[in-house]
């Protein structure tokens, strides 16, 4: 296990910033991921990790030691790609094995760890098939026994669930964090999709335009978002200007909701669909009238139009309302995220 540390990484071409004074630690035998949306920087800054790319500016420490000018193979670092990069003419068991060859391992001991890492991941039995004849989810598991097998002091993986299906997705979630746990590995995991950050995470970078937005743990970026953009981007559905703020409380559509601030204005206030409750008393609420709806299951999502508010509300409820009915919207108590407003807010 090993403690990795950025202290303002950059990386320009030309006049273009890919990423600019990226700082953040990983601390030892944690997951931490980079998420933010495609062109952010959070790939270019696992390369600079890797030593793909070298940093125009800052420094890279993996336990206290400079790396920056180390060749990517000796930095002693395990890596998993997008698209897997295994050996099509080597079979699983010569795949997971190339890392050690190329270390002159001795072929009694790549034989045991290819095989403890092949069961570790879960295939054991499959040592001679080739990447043809696995699923992708396979092949996924073929790419991170190869990484783990050379027992790395970091594990970095580029988006590596990005190409299976959602059901496949999702369980490779669980073990991805059950074999983390289990090697107890220090991991930086690169992806766009929000539940696969808070799933596996122990911390979030969220990056955009090449700047890191904010870090912390899943559950204090989730439920307490600081920004406009990272709510927008964890899918916080409603996010607009309040008519005004008051001592403990925000002013939305004329009335009056708890909401905690610190006075400032220019803030903009954000509400998940699922944080707006439905019926209530008509004087505390507001009113609104039924747009659109759109069916999801167990629940369904309806675009509800509230005078005084400049764009319409989303709200999710399992709940069957009718299109033109007129309802009442209330916050959820607490639920009023205040938002610094750091994003263009588009007109509904």
């Amino acid at each position: 296990m090993a403690e990795v540390k950025l202290t303002g990484l950059s990386k320009h071409y030309g006049d273009f910033a890919a990423a600019s004074n990226v700082s953040f630690d990983v601390e030892s035998g944690s997951f931490l991921s980079l998420l933010g949306p495609s062109g952010c920087g959070k790939t270019t800054t696992l390369r600079m990790i890797i030593g793909f790319e070298q940093p125009t500016a800052g420094d890279i420490f993996i336990d206290g030691e400079r790396i920056n000018d180390i060749k990517p193979w000796l930095r002693d670092l395990g890596v998993v790609f997008q698209n897997y990069a295994l050996f099509p003419y080597m079979t699983v068991a010569e795949n997971v094995a190339f890392g050690l060859k190329q270390r002159g391992v001795e072929p009694a001991e790549i034989k045991r760890r290819a095989s403890k890492f092949l069961e570790l991941v879960g295939l054991p039995g499959k040592e001679d098939r080739f990447p043809r004849q696995l699923s992708g989810g396979q092949q996924q598991r073929v790419a991170l026994a190869r990484a783990l097998v050379i027992e790395p002091r970091v594990l970095l993986l580029d988006e590596p669930l990005s190409n299976l299906d959602a059901k496949l997705r999702a369980e490779m979630r669980f073990e991805l964090k059950r074999i983390q746990n289990e090697t107890g590995v220090t991991s930086v995991f690169v992806t766009h999709d929000q539940e696969e950050a808070l799933t596996l995470s122990d911390r979030i970078v969220v990056m955009n335009h090449g700047e890191v937005v904010t870090v912390g743990k899943p559950k204090e970026i989730w439920e307490r978002p600081t920004s406009a953009f990272v709510a927008d981007f964890l899918g916080v559905e409603n996010i607009f200007a309040p008519d005004g703020f008051e001592p403990g409380a925000v002013v939305i559509g004329g009335k009056r909701f708890a909401a905690e601030h610190d006075g400032q204005g220019n803030r903009l206030v954000g509400l998940r669909s699922t944080d707006i409750e439905i019926g209530g008393d008509a004087d505390a609420g507001l009113a609104g009238r039924v747009q659109q709806t759109s069916y999801r299951g167990s629940i369904n999502t309806y675009v509800v139009d509230v005078p005084g508010i400049a764009r319409p509300l989303y709200i999710s409820t399992a709940t069957d309302l009718p299109i033109g009915s007129n309802i009442v919207l209330k916050p959820r108590d607490g639920a009023v995220l205040i938002l610094d407003p750091d994003m263009e807010i588009a007109a509904a």
